[in-house]
């Protein structure tokens, strides 16, 4: 009887074990896929930021450049160099 209940015991235990690492690694699998998933928005997000950056630091340089400031200073402020003489139309 005795044999009976230790190895009864011992089955149980290496069954026990057996599932507590097969529902271990099944979950792994998930999360692992998971952050996979992950990894790849966040690489497409990296890709976007960086157009953006790009996208931005030629909108900058574009914006220190003396003649965006005067075609700004003339479209938008109504500014003339001092060497340039204005007309105004009249029938205006």
């Amino acid at each position: 009887m005795k044999k009976i209940l230790f190895r009864l015991g011992k089955t149980l235990a290496f069954t026990a074990t057996t599932m507590y690492i097969i529902i271990t690694l099944f979950n792994q699998q998930v999360k692992l896929m998971d952050f996979r998933n992950s990894k790849e928005e966040y690489l497409k997000q990296i890709q976007e930021e960086k157009l953006k950056t790009e996208q931005l630091t030629k909108i900058r340089s574009e914006i220190s450049s003396a003649t965006y400031i005067e075609e700004v200073a003339r479209e938008k402020l109504g500014l003339v160099m001092p060497y340039e003489t204005v007309f105004m139309d009249a029938s205006l």
